[in-house]
């Protein structure tokens, strides 16, 4: 048993002949019995000493929680393999350091199906995978690279969450609305219907016998007319949202359904800038970009990657720029940059292999810039700043397999030099790309957000309104208190399950408040503590994958 090698043979040691090789995969959390639908091994290649043939099977260990490997002989060809296997004739590894295609297994979903089958393995269960055969291919160990140690991708899919009430999409005791606003506490009940307590109107009174109390019927002396002040209702304008039954008993108060927001990233890992020379090499780890011209190594190109823009697939974009800090004075001119993006739904970061940057597509749209002399280190005005490059976001977030988890790269090309700071120069000071767009959306209590589209009727009744979110990964959302102070309780079901991005916004389309949050299929509720948020009207979004919901509330404080 080696538990400290450098690097894993795949299969023969050059002076120890065939081994067998394991792996253990933590913190993948697979829930018990999901359905898998795709899983593979990406390896990265650490010598290029290949020995062919080379034919490896591939298993899994058949165990509910697999445990770590120890020096004990045959430590690893003792333990129960799997039924499933999987065979493999990888290509030649060509160059150190590639993770591609070449090397990464075929689909290994059987292995990995029949492990999480097993009736004692639980998301929290570890998973060996094992590999033998014959030849040889070399690959980074843990010890050799830590971040090109092998890694195991599984997708999976999970069913939808069981109900109490299936036809309501909902459980008993869940909050409702029972569509009488003279009832209380309204929830779910035994019998799968929305029920509140009755009130009476005694001591307020009700002239026209109607049943809605004289303090809220706006005309209590006609009983054709039970709409009550401050009721929802639908002014037939569908740019706005919001209306309610006004005193004189006409529908309006409504606010613009036109959402402003503005959304920044700045580079955030080491691999998401880099620098390609004119013979294709690719750079990263420098600690400058060097636009666009490098003094020893002629013309380059700059590729940038932003992630967690959150700009949901087809947002309209009305401006958007890069913010560069300037690393140094050395300015080569005349200076005329082009910038592009790369036409990908969902932009990888870049590698060493060569062309990296070159070799991507990029979009239609393009935008020049000549940017002024950058005088002074440090600097980070509008000097530093590309004009609007909203023509090239807007082109990325229209493609069809874009979504908001999407994350976008800018390339930079041209003549002459100005020298800005990299993640690695300083990580405070990388390249930040902020985008201004604009969503036309109706949220209501817990409305979706849907481009062009305005709810008939904002008060739902219980069964149009499971109907309604029968659909969504993630159900309408209720909000309470509300008004709240400074807490505010979220629920909602969910049939995703992941990271949830929560942002709070002003009616200024201004980002007041972002939380990040765990999302499980079922029932979820999640509290926000501590606001401390001036009093008004704000809108509460919860983005997941490309799915964005959203509710309505407002900070009230006595």
């Amino acid at each position: 048993m080696d538990l400290s090698s450098s690097d894993l043979e795949l299969i023969s040691d050059p002076n120890l002949g065939d081994q067998v090789m394991g792996m253990r995969f933590n913190g993948l959390n697979i829930p018990q019995g999901a359905t898998i639908t795709n899983a593979y091994i990406q390896f990265t290649v650490d010598e290029t000493n290949d020995e062919n043939p080379c034919n490896l099977v591939i298993f899994g260990q058949d165990s509910d929680h697999a445990d770590p490997f120890t020096n004990d002989v045959n430590n690893i060809a003792n333990r129960a393999k799997t039924a499933a296997a999987v065979s493999w004739a990888p290509p030649g590894w060509q160059s150190i350091g590639d993770a591609t295609a070449a090397q990464q297994t075929p689909d290994i979903t059987p292995i990995i199906q029949e492990v999480v089958n097993r009736a004692g393995y639980t998301a929290n269960s570890s998973i060996v995978i094992i590999i033998e055969g014959t030849g040889r291919r070399t690959a980074e160990s843990y010890e050799g690279s830590s971040d090109g140690a092998p890694e195991l991708c599984v997708e999976y899919s999970l069913g939808a969450p069981a109900y109490d009430c299936s036809a309501l999409s909902a459980n008993v005791g869940d909050p409702c609305d029972d569509g009488d606003n003279t009832t209380l506490n309204d929830a779910i009940d035994n019998d799968c219907n929305c029920a509140g307590t009755p009130t009476a109107c005694t001591g307020i009174g009700d002239a026209d016998g109607d049943g809605v109390c004289a303090d809220v019927d706006c005309d209590d002396n006609d009983p054709n007319i039970t709409s009550q002040v401050g009721q929802a209702c639908d002014d037939g304008d569908p740019n706005t949202f919001g209306e309610t039954i006004q005193n004189d008993c006409s529908c309006g108060g409504g606010v613009s359904n036109v959402i402003n927001i503005t959304s920044c990233s700045r580079v955030d890992h080491k691999n998401d800038d880099a620098e390609e020379r004119e013979n294709g090499d690719v750079k990263r780890g420098d600690k400058e970009l060097e636009l666009a011209v490098d003094p020893d190594h002629g013309s380059q190109l700059i590729g940038m990657r932003f992630n967690n823009l959150n700009i949901p697939q087809g947002a309209q974009i009305t401006n958007a720029s890069i913010q560069f800090t300037v690393k140094k004075n050395d300015n080569d001119n005349p200076c005329q940059l082009t910038i592009y993006g790369e036409a990908n739904d969902d932009a990888s970061g870049f590698s060493g292999s060569g062309h990296n940057i070159s070799g991507r597509t990029g979009t239609n749209a393009t935008v020049s810039w000549p940017p002024p002399e950058w005088t002074s280190s440090n600097d980070d005005g509008p000097d530093q700043q590309t004009p609007n490059i909203a023509a090239i976001i807007q082109e990325i977030v229209n493609r069809g397999g874009y979504s908001s988890s999407s994350s976008i790269v800018l390339i930079i090309e041209g003549s002459g030099l100005r020298v800005a700071k990299s993640y690695n120069g300083s990580s405070s000071e990388a390249p930040e790309l902020c985008v201004q767009y604009v969503l036309s959306s109706a949220p209501g209590s817990g409305g979706a957000m849907e481009r062009n589209k305005k709810a008939a009727n904002k008060r739902f009744p219980a069964t149009s309104l499971a109907e309604k979110n029968s659909l969504k990964p993630i159900s309408a959302i209720q909000v309470y208190p509300n008004p709240a102070n400074d807490r505010l309780m979220l629920s909602f079901n969910s049939t995703f399950e992941g990271q949830g991005r929560i942002q709070v916004i002003n009616l200024e389309g201004r980002p007041v408040l972002t939380k990040e949050r765990a999302i499980n299929p079922g029932e979820n509720k999640i509290t926000l503590e501590e606001l401390s948020l001036p009093d008004g009207m704000y809108f509460l979004q919860l983005f997941t994958g490309d799915t964005a919901q959203s509710a309505r509330f407002i900070i009230l404080r006595e």
